[in-house]
């Protein structure tokens, strides 16, 4: 398990030391860049060639080459990416105009017809043919794009270099140094032993020590790892504001996992305001319900991105001393963002700040550490199969019955669509190995008429839709304080960092 400690250089004399060896290692970078994606040089023709031309040890020139293959793939996977979301966007505008094209069928058919609708139907036709025109375009240069054999890597970013920003263009492009650590190595690297740093022999060579370097997090799990011989890999960089800070990237054993489904399982359902969670026992029957905050479109960056740990944090913490799994959908949200020129304006807003992505890799970050198991389940029928079966029964919401459903699926147990009519005979056809998701499609239908059917008259000529609370409704309580397990702990379980996610 790989974890990541981040601080701040206080030292007066980083720039001294620092600066120049960025300089230094971002010639050897663009160098390197050139010889072995350009020029298609052999990588051990380009290693021995720079450590002679730069005056590098061989562990530095390792930083160099891991920074180019990330850079590689970070362009690499930007193509597919767009490539893939370009094919979305292409599909969904084909469905636009296949949808305007049947309209303007029927408004010209009908025996007194609208100038007006299939003025405005022809106008929104030739606007999407537009568009369709315009995405085919694009996909056909991301796709030739992809195709090409020297990566389209600009070091320091396009944007200054395009507005001109000559200086602040240079300043980023020599901005960070990459010390690759191995666990054969003194302290896990060879270059840097507690931020005693090993020159290159460019620049003098020799030590020299950076005070003030203090993690505010994971200080006890660098000395751990310092004892323990691993590896550390090191990465300076400098900020916007001048500051340097020094990023410390260690292997972690990972825990033994202890909350597992067979004590239960928490359900998480995502929504665009909030996050449904819903506690299930062993038995699959629900127990708990609470709702979590969650940030929506408009909110600020770092109030977002606190929401959303403080939220991840209160649940796994919550599964960790209960001894439960967490289960949460596993969702390609990229395809929905796709067709958001289809939709209306508030709710394309509300899809693009969804946090779908951020949400689901901050539970990745937080369970392992934790010894929590997560189960990411298909979602499909979820919402359904909640709504049909457990809502009103249960007295729950769309969205806890949406969790219940998906903590259930992750123990593995099964929603059967029983059929309630006396006159139904048993045909051959239900003998068939079929699975049971498609017996709920029938009932997609009768779903929108019955959304809104009045239940209960609670005064006269005024009636009431919400479900009528039964005995079975399980308790709703808010967001839980986290209580230790003195027994787990003993037993040598993980214990849930005390820093947030």
């Amino acid at each position: 398990m790989t974890r990541t400690f981040c601080t701040v250089i206080r030292d007066t004399d980083d720039e001294a030391v620092l600066g120049p060896w960025a300089r230094h290692m971002a010639s050897l970078r663009h160098w390197a860049f050139k010889q072995q994606y350009v020029r298609g040089r052999p990588v051990k023709d380009v290693k021995r060639d720079g450590i002679a031309r730069f005056g590098v040890s061989a562990r530095q020139f390792n930083g160099i080459r891991f920074d180019l293959d990330q850079a590689v793939n970070s362009w690499r996977g930007q193509i597919d990416h767009r490539v893939k979301d370009l094919a979305d966007q292409l599909k969904h505008a084909g469905k636009a105009v296949t949808r305007l094209e049947r309209k303007l069928q029927d408004e010209r058919r009908k025996t007194d017809p609208s100038r007006r609708k299939i003025r405005n139907v022809q106008f929104g036709l030739h606007q999407k043919k537009r568009r369709q025109a315009t995405l085919q375009a694009r996909l056909d240069a991301a796709r030739a794009e992809a195709r090409r054999s020297v990566p389209k890597i600009c070091f320091g970013g396009r944007g200054k270099l395009r507005r001109g920003e000559i200086g602040e263009w240079r300043e980023r492009r020599t901005r960070m140094i990459t010390l690759v650590g191995s666990k054969d190595e003194a302290a896990g690297n060879q270059t840097v032993e507690t931020l005693t740093v090993r020159l290159p022999d460019a620049l003098g060579g020799g030590f020299k020590t950076l005070h003030g370097v203090q993690f505010r997090y994971g200080q006890a799990e660098m000395r751990a790892a310092l004892d323990l011989g691993a590896g550390i890999t090191w990465r300076f960089y400098r900020r916007d504001d001048g500051a340097w800070q020094a990023n410390a990237t260690i292997e972690e054993p990972a825990p033994a996992v202890t909350a597992t489904t067979r004590a239960g399982t928490i359900g998480l359902d995502l929504n665009v305001e909030h996050v449904a969670v819903m506690v299930v026992d062993r038995y699959g029957n629900a127990v708990e319900r609470w709702s979590e905050p969650f940030p929506t479109a408009g909110t600020d960056t770092n109030e977002a991105a606190a929401m959303i740990g403080d939220a991840v944090k209160r649940i796994v913490d919550a599964a960790w001393a209960r001894g439960m799994a967490v289960a949460c959908e596993n969702l390609d949200f990229q395809q929905k963002k796709a067709g958001l020129h289809n939709v209306s304006k508030h709710h394309a807003r509300r899809l693009s700040g969804f946090e779908y992505t951020q949400f689901h890799a901050r539970l990745a970050a937080r369970w392992g550490r934790c010894g929590v198991e997560l189960h990411a389940v298909n979602p499909a029928y979820s919402s359904l199969i909640g709504e049909k079966k457990y809502a009103r029964g249960l007295n729950l919401t769309r969205h806890h019955a949406a969790a219940l459903v998906l903590a259930r699926r992750a123990m593995g147990y099964g929603e059967r669509l029983v059929c309630m009519r006396r006159d139904a005979l048993v045909s051959a056809a239900q003998h068939e190995a079929r699975h049971v998701w498609p017996r709920w499609r029938g009932a997609r239908p009768r779903r929108s008429r019955e959304t809104h059917r009045p239940t209960a008259t609670s005064a006269p000529g005024r009636t009431r839709t919400g479900a009528a609370r039964r005995s079975r409704a399980c308790a709703v309580a808010s967001p839980p304080a986290v209580s230790t397990r003195s027994d787990r702990t003993s037993a040598g379980a993980a214990v849930p960092p005390a820093n947030p996610v």
